[in-house]
């Protein structure tokens, strides 16, 4: 379960390693933070999740993009795999004879 509370699980990220991601996403505090139960926490990195949001809506779109362009190629290949099956009229004999299982 995630959420607050007791028995609940907090989900989010890890600010170094989105710093190894996204530099800019990430701050430093450059100071002492001491933490609820009394930890204190030297130079404490904070996520700057707006940022990431960004990230994530370009990400989307240039795999839009992607996804799009793959889309138009499969589909001219398609194309071209229906034109390269369809036999030719100088063949028509052959598709009287017997394919490799013996049927016609």
């Amino acid at each position: 379960p995630t959420g607050e509370g007791p028995g609940k699980r907090r989900v989010g990220l890890l600010a170094q390693e989105v710093k190894n991601l996204i530099p800019e996403a990430v701050k430093e505090t450059h100071s002492d933070v001491t933490l609820t139960d009394g930890a204190v926490v030297s130079n404490l990195l904070m996520v700057d999740e707006s940022r990431i949001l960004m990230e994530t809506v370009g990400a989307v779109q240039e795999l839009k993009r992607i996804a799009g362009k793959l889309e138009k190629r499969l589909d001219k290949m398609e194309e071209e795999r229906t034109k390269f099956l369809q036999p030719c009229s100088c063949c028509s004999h052959l598709n009287k004879t017997k394919n490799i299982n013996g049927q016609w």
